[in-house]
Parts: structure tokens; sequence; C-alpha cells
């Protein structure tokens, strides 16, 4: 094995693991929005990308925003796998707040009128797939 194929050798390794770290949280959101199709009239599933719920969504045992880190580092790439198993659906990364109603509420298409009496401390990150 040459000098530059050994130093390249863990670059390309990290890659690896990256890339198929990538396609697990792809499957897992995928197999979760079939799952709601499945079994409830929803037309919509979203992950919310939270340092603490992406770990559990993973089941991993790094740092909460290890987790967090890799959702938004690789998002680009996470929504165009989605989009690719999904072709027809509305597949986006979007800003939400829940409602003193308990509904959650996509921020970025809210009338801006409403905005003063949204408390956007609470906005959080999700990663929604819509099929209505």
């Amino acid at each position: 094995m040459s000098r530059d194929e050994m130093r390249s050798l863990k670059a390309k390794r990290d890659e690896e693991l990256r890339i198929e770290k990538m396609n697990r949280c792809v499957q897992m959101i995928y197999s979760q929005a079939v799952g709601i199709a499945k079994t409830s009239t929803n037309t919509s599933y979203s992950l919310d990308i939270d340092p603490q719920q992406t770990r559990k969504m993973m089941h991993m045992n790094h740092p909460p925003n290890s987790e967090y880190q890799f959702y938004k580092d690789n998002m680009t790439e996470i929504l165009s796998g989605l989009q690719d198993l999904f072709p027809g659906c509305i597949v986006k990364l979007a800003k939400m707040c829940t409602g003193n109603d308990r509904k959650r509420y996509d921020i970025s298409t809210m009338d801006e009128k409403m905005l003063p009496f949204i408390n956007l401390q609470n906005a959080f990150e999700c990663i929604v797939v819509d099929w209505s």
C-alpha cells in the first residue's frame, strides 16, 4: 500500500462511516413515516431535530449534541435521500412551535401578524414528510 493510500485511509473510513450513519437516519425516518401512513389517517410525519430527541431516536450513547450536530451537518443529504424515497411528497426542514392548543405550527408559513403571539424561544426544527 502506498504512502498516499496510507495517509488517506482514515479520511476514507470516516466518510464511509458518515454515509452509513446518514443512510441509517434516512431509513429510520422512512420507516417511521411509512408506519404512520399505514396505521393512522395522518398525512404527515415529523422528526424533531433536538439534541435529546435525536439521541433517543438513533439509540446512540454519544453526547446529545453530537447527534444534533450530525443532523445539522448532513441535513442537505438527509433531505435529498428522503426526497428520493418519497417522490411527490413534501420533504423539508421546518421551524415549528407548539401553540396553546398543543398543535404544531410551521413558523415559516405562518402569517407575520401571528408571530408576536408565538413564543419563539420554544421553537424547534424538524424534518417533515407531508403526503397530503
